[in-house]
């Protein structure tokens, strides 16, 4: 039990790091207000069928209005919907490159950019997404050597003891 105890000691500051966010460099969420105030909240999203029974009206309504401003059909407007219950975050995202793409730029990053040095906030905003890609590796990196350091501390336990390895496991 002491070594499980150790264990947690070890594995809990780790994801308590990981679960602290971006640190507010996240070039993404900068871009567009939309993808500022579209956050995924901890409600279940179902799709298709089972969130029009769930949703009903409301989900007809939003359908309806999405198909007069965009001037799509029933099932366009249903997959884009849908597509946006699924994960809202990805959906911003991927409206914002295409839009950017439409702007003659090759993706997303180098829309940022360019539209930032329209501004005259181009060097800021590289800064920026430097930062970012910098705190995701070193998330990254932290996820992967934490379970390796776990995978390490689980096999030198059991071939140190099999028969008390297997105990703590039952005991869990």
């Amino acid at each position: 039990m002491k070594k499980l105890v150790l264990l947690l000691a070890f594995v809990a500051p780790t994801f308590a790091f990981l679960a602290g966010g971006n640190f507010g460099h996240s070039y993404y969420a900068a871009t567009s207000m939309a993808a500022r105030s579209c956050r995924t909240n901890t409600r279940l999203y179902l799709l298709g069928p089972i969130s029009k029974m769930a949703q009903g009206k409301e989900y007809k309504k939003v359908v309806e209005t999405y198909m007069k401003e965009k001037g799509l059909t029933r099932a366009e407007a249903e997959k884009e919907y849908d597509k946006y219950l699924e994960n809202p975050n990805d959906f911003m995202l991927s409206k914002r490159a295409d839009y950017y793409i439409s702007l003659g730029y090759k993706g997303f990053e180098d829309g940022v950019i360019g539209e930032a040095e329209k501004e005259g906030r181009g060097d800021e905003m590289r800064e920026k997404m430097a930062d970012f890609k910098r705190e995701s590796k070193i998330k990254g990196f932290t996820v992967i050597g934490t379970f390796i350091a776990l995978f390490a501390y689980l096999k030198v336990t059991h071939d140190a003891d099999p028969v008390a390895f297997e105990q703590m496991l039952h005991s869990l």
